[in-house]
């Protein structure tokens, strides 16, 4: 059992013992509205892996330890349901912080090293870094379609830093939420801002992507947009920016890092064009199944109108619809404006924005990428801080008027 399936395993037993708890206690159950839509959501997409397509059989009762949709539904159930004192939110900010630091240091180091610490599992074992490339050049040699991506993208410069273990898209999504969650912290020492900051920028742009660049603007964006004195904040960043580019560059070409090809075969590369080439294809195969959607599952013809040009329809959102159809799409577009909604309205009220941007970021990646679940611990621990903010603000209130402070939230 890998890391994430252990995590989903180890969520429905506390849910389940949340419910026995609630159940003695009669306390209530919080299920927030956005909570609820998910939770739509996620039934409707085990329907179709039952009636549309085989995805249930093939898993059984592990679809409900493992399926990433379904854990997110659960994750949000327990993070909704689960208090920490400030104390130990302290202690869960020094180790985020030290997690963002030490994952930068990783990045930099896989940099000249693309082999330290990267989760192995699809490489072959005993061979440089050098020898690798030759070896899977010359064929996938028995490796899954899921599997050559992952060694194809590492090949071609692909950056993970510590999140390997984990999947992929960790990197971009944890490591942007936990950016989120420590820059949005009041007060925070400006030396501390800038090293979380900096430790951010080395691991996205040494990650090669281009959706985790976007993502890493977005939450970095609240640090003008909540700012008193925003023009001045403007051009702090853009001096700061510019400084660090300069920097960054004198560093790379110090370390052997080849900064223009890094630009033209990763930041410029042609896979944008494959954005595109989604919206061709999703025209052309959405009017075939409009309403339920294809269950989950690529069909024959949208393989053919990709024609190898890319290996799936590379719009999120896009991929959502033709996926799910008008009724699994406009269930998670509501679940997506209904969250959103309820963090701002948080977000105002005590004034800390981690919370937001983290998810704001996630949705946003939606652009590129295709992701439907948050069942990364990134996102969630940004939900839990963010409640945590907001009903601390509440009891200060309540302190203050001697009665009981109250915001409506959906």
């Amino acid at each position: 059992m890998d890391a994430v399936n252990a995590l989903g395993l180890i969520c429905v037993c506390f849910l389940i013992y949340k419910f026995f708890e609630i159940y003695i206690t009669g306390s209530n159950l919080v299920i927030p509205l956005y909570v609820t839509l998910y939770g739509l959501f996620a039934i409707y997409t085990l329907f179709c892996g039952i009636f549309i397509t085989d995805y249930f059989s093939q898993r059984g009762i592990k679809f409900f330890y493992s399926d990433p949709i379904w854990m997110t539904f659960m994750a949000f159930i327990i993070v909704e349901n689960v208090y920490f004192s400030n104390k130990f939110l302290k202690l869960g900010q020094n180790v985020l912080r030290i997690t963002l630091i030490v994952a930068a240091v990783v990045s930099l180091i896989q940099v000249v090293n693309p082999l330290f610490l990267v989760n192995d599992q699809f490489f072959i074992k005993g061979l440089s870094y050098e020898r690798m490339e030759n070896y899977y050049a010359t064929g996938n040699h028995g490796l899954s379609q899921a599997s050559v991506g992952s060694v194809g993208r590492f090949m071609d410069g692909y950056r993970l830093s510590i999140f390997s273990y984990i999947n992929e898209r960790s990197i971009g999504i944890d490591a942007i939420a936990i950016f989120s969650i420590l820059v949005a912290w009041r007060p925070i020492h400006l030396i501390n801002r800038s090293v979380v900051t900096l430790s951010a920028i080395l691991i996205s742009f040494l990650s090669s992507s281009r959706w985790i660049i976007l993502g890493l603007i977005v939450v970095a964006s609240q640090i003008l947009w909540l700012s008193k004195n925003k023009l001045t904040n403007f051009l702090y960043f853009i001096l700061g920016t510019i400084s660090f580019l300069v920097i960054l560059v004198l560093v790379a070409h110090f370390i052997g890092f080849d900064v223009e090809n890094y630009i033209e075969q990763r930041l410029l590369a042609e896979s944008a064009l494959t954005r595109i080439l989604a919206f061709e294809v999703f025209f052309e195969v959405f009017p075939n199944n409009p309403i339920f959607g294809t269950g989950g599952a690529d069909t024959a013809e949208m393989v053919r109108l990709l024609g190898g040009k890319s290996s799936q329809i590379h719009v999120g959102f896009l991929k959502l619809f033709y996926y799910y159809g008008m009724i699994g799409g406009i269930l998670f577009l509501s679940f997506m404006v209904a969250f959103l909604i309820r963090l701002r309205k948080m977000a105002k009220y005590c004034g800390y924005w981690g919370g937001f941007f983290a998810i704001l970021a996630f949705f946003v990646a939606n652009l590129t990428l295709f992701e439907l679940s948050l069942f990364y611990y990134g996102p969630l621990l940004a939900i839990i801080f963010a409640n945590h903010f907001y009903s601390k603000k509440l009891e200060d209130a309540t302190l203050d008027t001697g009665s009981v402070a109250s915001l409506t939230l959906n």
